[in-house]
């Protein structure tokens, strides 16, 4: 659109399509400043990250990860902390959605 309102399109993936039954929110923590750019860069290359957002607080950012099953997500999770700029990472894996 020439007014610049439409920014993009996105593909949602289903995670039950992908046998992905496991979800965690992960906290991220980072050496110094993070720009959100920076942040976004890190998780666009990660697809299991379904949402991310900067936060106030402690930490950096929140993640929500979807996986198969714990060995999955341990994999995502090695990702995320050898990410340059990462220093540590909090996670909480879900049991249910109320």
């Amino acid at each position: 659109m020439a007014t610049g309102a439409i920014r993009g399109f996105t593909a949602l993936v289903d995670p039950q399509a992908l046998a992905w039954h496991t979800e965690a929110f992960v906290e991220v923590y980072c050496e110094g400043r993070v720009p959100p750019d920076r942040m976004r860069d890190m998780v666009s290359t990660i697809p299991e990250v379904a949402e991310a957002y900067t936060v106030t607080g402690e930490a950096d950012g929140i993640l929500r990860v979807r996986a198969a099953d714990t060995a999955h997500f341990e994999k995502v999770l090695g990702i995320i902390r050898n990410h340059p700029g990462v220093s540590r990472t909090r996670s909480a894996l879900v049991l249910s959605r109320l």
